[in-house]
């Protein structure tokens, strides 16, 4: 008896321990295939990981804000990045940016980042920064959608008190307000919109942009 008793309980032991082993094989399996999703897939994308030498590189540079050419010059294709590269590599689609830069850029002012009331950042300041205004969300969201292979329209609008810069795409309207929660701007202290397109060549085409284009 005694030795079947001893049997038993050896039998029992690997049952249990192929049981553990089961349970964690199936954790694992289950890990894998969630790992890096969170509904929008944000998690699984990597963050460019921007040098402080590119940093100063590209703020050192002069950045006028007088004329769309200026606008477009920091904007791809005219504005080669290999930051905003590697991220449009990862996106499958518009909405794809829109979550990437609400889970990597936080909304700040120019006055906080750069200590000017305003500055048009390149796209490899903001992502060294981890933080820009609407001006520099509209500029990197239109790179990297310029460099998925759009043809993004950056909307410059006088406005009071203050301007505003977002994005139009296809008839979609993305304002960076809205990215992080925020009231979006409305129609009422819009006076003018200006529609900046960036085509596929680099060259710009401009046009002004009717309100009702924007706001219902």
């Amino acid at each position: 008896m005694t030795e079947h008793r001893k049997l038993f309980a050896a039998g029992m032991a690997v049952t249990a321990i192929l049981l553990i082993v089961a349970v964690a094989t199936l954790m694992i399996i289950a890990s894998s295939n969630n790992a890096g999703s969170t509904g929008d897939g944000s998690s699984a994308w990597s963050y460019p990981d921007v040098t402080l030498e590119a940093y100063e590189a590209y703020h050192s540079l002069p950045h006028p804000q007088v004329t769309t050419e200026d606008l477009a010059a920091i904007v791809e294709p005219n504005n080669p990045n290999p930051y905003v590269i590697d991220i449009a590599q990862q996106m499958s689609s518009p909405q794809d940016v829109v979550a990437f830069l609400k889970a990597h850029i936080a909304f700040a002012t120019d006055a906080d980042v750069y200590g000017k009331s305003d500055y048009w950042a390149s796209p490899t300041e903001t992502l060294f920064n981890h933080r820009g205004d609407c001006d520099d969300f509209a500029i990197l969201t239109a790179s990297i959608l310029s460099a998925m292979g759009y043809e993004p329209e950056i909307l410059l609008m006088s406005a009071e008190p203050t301007g505003h810069m977002a994005v139009l795409l296809d008839g979609v309207y993305l304002d960076p307000l809205a990215v992080h929660g925020q009231p979006p701007i409305n129609a009422d202290p819009v006076t003018s919109i200006l529609g900046v397109k960036i085509l596929s060549n680099g060259e710009i085409k401009q046009r002004l942009v009717e309100k009702t284009e924007i706001f219902s």
